[in-house]
């Protein structure tokens, strides 16, 4: 008889266990209905962005600009040039200017400028700069321009709140380089430029200047010569850019717009017909030596 109660103590045991298991906890309802969307989603994307800039910045840039951004090279020799004086890198960080501003030296900010527009870094980037080691590399697909911009950003923070200044409508008159227009702007050249550019066209040579920014690692302010317009390229040969350098000047170096702020557009025009005169007589002059030879 106990073995009959032994027996049927196990199976009413057995049906408690299975009823315990078999029942789930019922639950409120999700409120959810459909996929999760967070910000992870777009942080995704946005990091994708982010590391093909990297790839691309540690591929063509980072040798000159430094792997860092902080302008400190990885060959300082790719740096030297042929005409004028050494070249350092733009500085993405801010670290080696003076204010620890991120300043970018050819833009519509002009001298009091400050960072630069997508735009203005394509077009950098996309045709370099004349007469520096910084090469253009025109084969990157729009999407690599973004990516490699989103990158750059990166190493200031600065960027975030950044509004570039608009570009205006320039228009290049058409009598630029008529010689009424040189004549014009020789004059306004030795009045307000020939304390730094001197007067080259009678063999006279530019003077140093100090900018803004350190040289890497030291505590000594990077000196450049003033442009010989005889000699040297021009950064942006464009007549447009060539107009904006002057009419809004150079970040962080002493090219000040203040200093010639009562000329008008036209007067403009006629110096930048003279920066041409220059150039087109120093090509000559080059020419002449070459054929000597």
């Amino acid at each position: 008889m106990w073995k009959w109660i032994v027996i049927a103590s196990f199976v009413v045991v057995g049906i408690v266990l299975y009823a315990a298991v078999s029942v789930s906890p019922q639950y409120p309802p999700s409120p959810v209905t459909g996929p999760i969307k967070t910000e992870v989603q777009d942080f995704t994307a946005f990091s994708e962005q982010i590391q093909l800039g990297k790839q691309l910045y540690e591929t063509l840039c980072f040798t000159c600009h430094g792997l860092n951004g902080d302008a400190v090279p990885i060959t300082p020799e790719a740096l030297n040039t042929q005409v004028g004086d050494r070249i350092y890198a733009r500085d993405f960080t801010g670290k080696t200017h003076m204010n620890e501003k991120v300043v970018f030296k050819y833009t519509w900010g002009g001298f009091a400028g400050e960072f630069a527009s997508d735009e203005e870094l394509k077009y950098i980037i996309r045709h370099g700069l004349y007469g520096t080691p910084m090469p253009g590399f025109d084969d990157l697909s729009e999407r690599e321009l973004d990516a490699l911009i989103a990158y750059i950003k990166t190493f200031n923070d600065g960027w975030k709140d950044y509004q570039p200044t608009p570009p205006p409508d320039v228009k290049v008159p058409y009598d630029l380089l008529s010689e009424e227009r040189i004549n014009r702007g020789r004059e306004l050249f030795l009045e307000r430029c020939i304390a730094c550019h001197q007067d080259q066209e009678n063999g006279a040579e530019p003077v140093p200047q100090p900018t803004q920014w350190y040289v890497p690692g030291t505590d000594s302010l990077i000196m450049i010569t003033s442009r010989n317009f005889l000699t040297e390229p021009l950064r942006f040969p464009e007549p447009e850019n060539v107009y904006r350098t002057i009419k809004v000047g150079i970040g962080g170096t002493t090219m000040n717009p203040a200093l010639w702020a009562d000329f008008n557009d036209d007067q403009i025009w006629d110096l930048v017909s003279y920066v041409y005169y220059l150039k087109n007589k120093g090509r000559n002059k080059s020419n002449e030596t070459v054929a000597s030879n």
